[in-house]
């Protein structure tokens, strides 16, 4: 060991960097290096023979060991080996020094040790090359292990194994589980919990923690999911009467320091020295045995404990505290039986458990995002939104184009009854369309509609007018439990409880909605719903056409008197035999294309809209504005999408309306506003595109004004 005097002596003449690595103080002994041997004759000699010894080696160690400046004397400058080890007599001869080249100069380093304190098995004689002392390791089947050194059996991730001063700890894990139906996961000791929340505290993934009750028992946070465990404190080798609990920490530990002697055939224990074999018993929940230099103990693991400590009590056999059972619990001021289950809140599932309360949070995932042609949506009983498919819809308009329920666009210009859409499984609704000719042209467009639900028949006519089984009826029109016929806007909406609403403008735009039950079970002009488009030319004699002409005759219904005969025209389109319909269409049709529309051409194609625009307003007489029902399909389609509609747009489609106070004017208000006679409803509101009014500050629309909801009349009219 180098004194002040001697590293001084080092820099200034010798010329060699002398540099501490830092790292920690060093403990090595200033005494010369010996080599001991320890004979015992007999075991009643043993103790007498390890004092004679002990004295021995402290009175080696009073005598200290220096190196003389003399050592140092000479030059040691410069090296022509970049990183090479540098031998310097006298200095490098202790393994605690080591001198390297570097930039062409040499430069030593002098080792910290690392801190012994607590070990009460530092070895005596270790080899003449080491620089450090240590605290003795482990031996077992033939592999070593380093004091601190923690392992898990191979085939048994719950049994574990801790070296400590020369004294292997071997324990079971006792796991603790806070919910109720844990999930065994391949490789890992303890069952886990999904999601990372405890007793209503949410982790991050990684983190770990301690039982308030327990600091033994330690939860972490892997993948997700929280496992907790405890293990038993390893063995401690030293008296009791330096044994001392840190305050906060789990296990206890040993003050001060002791050197001893290596005998491998003997095990040293707390002042104790033990034959190879020999059994002994530290404590009344430890088990140990002598092997070869090494105590293997076998150490009871308690229960994690989830009472207070002062409600704990020793079981018996004395290794372990308990809490008290207790049948019931206590939780928010009502008491809870055990083994109850109940729901705290839509999210936290709770249980009792021998007086203890375990709560499991459930978690909702991160992404709010959705497969197409699904949205989120939260439903009351349920603690997180779910993906629900959205509602098919169907859209008929102009002269006319439809639009299947999966999405298909075709044209059909037919005069007679057609079949639209039917419940072709159980036969709970039919909707029947009727086309007539349309100004003076051969072209025709949808003049009504009649919709059956079980006997009723409800007719959807021109100039936004209603009949229900034939008989015409003012509006609103309810029959509860079966349907209800409003007019919202411009427009009349159907709403019926097997799930079809229809939206009908009064001159030949409707749509359908029908809800994702429907899926598979239908047929007609709007196709079968089936998630595909290829397959929804498919008529009635179950053929797949290739034109929606011919598909449109094949769902014709009633007798030929129901066709309306169209006039002797020019079968030539109007836009081909009149340049100025040809440019008067076009520049109509360019709406489409304006930059308040953007957000939806980004979301949904236009061509197909802007295509009917023109095929529109090419029939369109002079003076006459055909765009609105393209603008109003494509619109809607928007709306749907999730797409914003700007206001104040489009008011040769979109009329202004003449709103109550306390509401506003909405281009594509909600299809089932909030009025007192569905303020209760829980029913979806299908998702249309129209002209409205909006109460401000949740009022609802009653008798054309803006209410609040608790003046409404127990009977709405």
């Amino acid at each position: 060991m180098l004194t002040a005097e001697e590293a001084a002596a080092l820099s200034s003449s010798s010329g060699v960097t002398l540099r501490h690595h830092h790292r920690r103080r060093p403990q090595r002994p200033s005494s010369p290096r010996l080599r001991h041997q320890l004979c015992f004759s007999s075991s009643s000699s043993l103790s007498s023979l390890w004092w004679l010894c002990s004295l021995l080696l402290l009175f080696l160690l009073m005598a200290p060991r220096s190196v003389t400046a003399q050592g140092l004397a000479g030059s040691v400058t410069r090296c022509e080996k970049e990183g090479e080890e540098v031998h310097i007599p006298n200095i490098t001869d202790d393994p605690c020094i080591t001198c390297t080249c570097q930039n062409l100069q040499v430069e030593c380093e002098k080792k910290r040790c690392e801190k012994l304190d607590g070990c009460h098995a530092i070895l005596f004689g270790f080899p003449t090359k080491q620089c450090c002392e240590q605290c003795k390791g482990c031996k077992a089947n033939g592999t070593e292990y380093r004091s601190g050194d923690v392992w898990s059996h191979p085939s048994d991730p719950c049994r574990r194994q801790h070296c400590r001063a020369g004294v292997i700890t071997e324990s079971i894990v006792r796991c603790f589980a806070h919910c109720h139906s844990p999930q065994h996961v391949p490789g890992r000791c303890c069952p886990v919990c999904p999601g990372c929340t405890f007793r209503g505290e949410s982790y991050q993934e990684g983190a770990t923690f301690t039982l308030p009750t327990d600091p033994c028992t330690q939860c972490v946070c892997k993948d997700g999911m929280l496992s907790c465990s405890k293990a038993s404190c390893p063995v401690l080798n030293c008296p009791k009467s330096v044994i001392y609990q840190p305050k906060g920490e789990c296990c206890p530990k040993c003050k001060g320091m002791r050197r001893i002697f290596d005998v491998p055939t003997r095990c040293y224990f707390a002042k104790q020295i033990y034959r190879r074999g020999q059994m002994f018993q530290p404590d009344s929940c430890t088990r140990c045995t002598c092997i070869s230099g090494t105590s293997l103990c076998s150490r009871l693991t308690c229960p994690a404990l989830d009472c207070p400590p002062e409600e704990r009590s020793v079981s018996e056999g004395g290794c372990c505290h308990s809490c008290p059972i207790r049948r019931h619990c206590s939780y928010q001021g009502t008491n809870r039986a055990h083994g109850e289950e109940w729901l705290a809140n839509a999210c936290l599932k709770c249980s009792c458990d021998n007086g203890v309360v375990y709560c499991q949070r459930e978690r909702c995932s991160n992404t709010l995002w959705c497969p197409e042609g699904y949205q989120l949506r939260q439903h009351d009983n349920d603690c997180c939104p779910r993906c629900v498919e959205y509602d098919a819809v169907c859209t008929v308009f102009g002269d006319p184009h439809y639009r299947t329920f999966d999405g298909r666009m075709f044209n059909f210009q037919g005069g007679c009854k057609y079949l639209l859409v039917r419940d072709c499984h159980r036969r709970t609704f039919t909707i029947k369309v009727r086309n007539g000719v349309r100004f003076n042209s051969g072209f025709a467009w949808t003049q009504m509609l009649a919709v059956f639900i079980g006997k009723v028949r409800i007719s959807l006519l021109q100039n936004l007018r209603v009949k229900v089984n034939r008989k015409r009826v003012s509006l609103p029109h309810v029959r509860p439990g079966v349907f209800s016929i409003r007019r919202t806007g411009s427009s009349v909406r159907l709403r019926t409880r097997v799930g079809v609403n229809v939206v009908w403008d009064g001159n030949s735009f409707l749509e359908v909605t029908v809800s994702s039950k429907f899926k598979n079970r239908l047929c007609g002009l709007c196709g079968n719903y089936n998630g595909l488009k290829s397959d929804d030319l498919l008529g009635r004699d179950g053929k797949l056409y290739r034109s929606g002409e011919e598909l449109g005759h094949s769902w014709r219904v009633g007798g030929q008197r129901a066709c309306k005969s169209k006039p002797f025209v020019d079968t030539r389109p109007l836009c081909e035999r009149d340049r100025d319909v040809r440019q008067r269409a076009h520049r109509v049709c360019s709406v489409f294309y304006q930059h308040s529309l953007l957000p939806c051409r980004r979301r949904l194609s236009v061509e197909p809209y802007v295509s009917s625009c023109i095929t529109d307003m090419c029939d369109c007489p002079p003076g006459r504005y055909c765009a609105c029902e393209a603008l109003k399909a494509y619109l809607s389609q928007c709306h749907r999408a999730g797409v914003p509609i700007p206001r104040g747009r489009h008011s040769k489609c979109f009329p202004s309306l003449q709103c109550p106070k306390d509401a506003k004017l909405v281009l594509c208000s909600d299809a089932c506003p909030r009025t007192c006679d569905n303020l209760n409803s829980l029913q979806p509101c299908p998702l249309v595109c129209d002209t409205g009014c909006l109460c401000h500050d949740g009022k609802v629309l009653h008798s054309g004004a803006c209410i609040d909801p608790e003046h409404c009349p127990t009977t709405a009219s």
